[in-house]
């Protein structure tokens, strides 16, 4: 995760997978947006809107209340179909209750889930 300071507004998706690939490849996001789905966290990794859609996926490690990451992808660059088969194997590999192989461990990224959130990379 290139941003670890940065704070995230996440909100549960409440859509399928091929709806979640939809709007990760075909849309731009705030800096601060999360989403979380089937306890996969998908937290904006971007440099900037207009550059390339970076996102982390991370799972939450309920021990520690530390997150570890499980995956980057570039969502921009990949098609809509792909970006679910991405999607799909990250909730059947690492959602709740499964033994993950993290690549990165004990993050601590800023997560609000409160509507009122309003940060610099969001006004």
């Amino acid at each position: 995760m290139i941003h670890k300071s940065r704070e995230y507004q996440v909100r549960e998706w409440e859509g399928t997978a091929a709806e979640l690939a939809g709007a990760l490849t075909e849309s731009s996001w705030t800096l601060c947006t999360g989403f979380v789905s089937g306890g996969v966290y998908y937290l904006n990794d971007s440099f900037g809107e207009d550059s390339a859609q970076e996102w982390a996926l991370l799972i939450q490690d309920g021990m520690s209340g530390t997150y570890d990451q499980i995956e980057s992808v570039t969502f921009s660059w990949i098609d809509k179909a792909a970006a679910e088969e991405h999607i799909l194997a990250a909730h059947r590999n690492f959602g709740v209750g499964r033994e993950p192989k993290p690549y990165e461990t004990g993050l601590r990224p800023k997560i609000t889930t409160d509507n009122a959130h309003v940060c610099h990379l969001c006004r």
